[in-house]
């Protein structure tokens, strides 16, 4: 289980009750594919979010912003707003509407990466939802390949907040909260993760329950050929992630 220690922008960090989404939200379902190639990965995923039961008496009436925070694992020496996002091409799409990620981005420090890496936090925003509206969120960006220790990671965070506080009451399911990592172009993976809940483990294709703010670590292992046609930010037809 990673333990965070969170430092972010002062501008951001008034609104943080957990690195990835709003505090009035919960996140209900959550379903990812890592797409890795040659060349690097590319992350797409489906959220979906929901006010908790006792929203209205812990923050009032709205209007309020729906915001995303979006973590990706980059190189250290990477420095400005600017130079990150040319890497990583954020996208989110809330609610049908496509959204570029805010200049407030800022940086949390992750005890389980090593030095070489951080975290990187995009912020999204959305304005005119409805307490009690469900909100679905598309994502997608390029994940840059982080060279460790001699061997070649991709790293995920899941979003799930406020699992264990709200499972019951919102009859939350870790069922539909899954990580898939898969390869192509004859790229192996392998995880690194050995708390994970494995539900699909194959030389190019694992699956895993997110759990509660635990960085999925994946080995990408050498290969004998490559597809030059699946550059960065681009999945192979047909393999988007599946809505819930």
């Amino acid at each position: 289980m990673a333990r965070l220690t969170i430092i972010f922008f002062a501008s951001a960090a008034a609104t943080f009750a957990n690195p990835t989404v709003e505090s009035q939200y919960a996140l209900v379902a959550e379903n990812v594919l890592v797409g890795v190639t040659a060349d690097g990965a590319v992350v797409s995923g489906n959220y979906r979010f929901h006010t908790f039961p006792d929203v209205m008496r812990t923050w009032g009436p709205p209007p309020r912003p729906f915001i995303v925070y979006l973590p990706v694992p980059v190189p250290a020496e990477l420095k400005g707003f600017d130079e990150i996002e040319a890497i990583v091409h954020p996208v989110a799409v809330i609610n049908g509407v496509r959204c570029a990620p805010n200049n407030r981005a800022g940086h949390f420090n992750v005890a389980a990466l090593p030095r070489n890496v951080k975290m990187t936090v995009f912020v999204f925003d959305a304005y005119g939802l409805k307490i009690g509206d469900e909100v679905n969120v598309q994502i997608q960006y390029d994940q840059p390949i982080l060279a460790v220790g001699g061997k070649q990671l991709i790293y995920y965070l899941p979003f799930l907040p406020k699992f264990e506080k709200y499972h019951k009451q919102m009859r939350l399911d870790p069922r539909d909260y899954v990580i898939h990592f898969e390869s192509h172009g004859g790229v192996l993976l392998r995880l690194l993760t050995p708390v994970s809940v494995i539900t699909q483990a194959e030389p190019t294709a694992i699956s895993v329950l997110a759990k509660d703010m635990e960085l999925i670590a994946v080995e990408r292992l050498p290969s004998q050929s490559s597809d030059p046609a699946l550059a960065p930010g681009r999945l192979p037809a047909g393999q988007e992630p599946r809505p819930h």
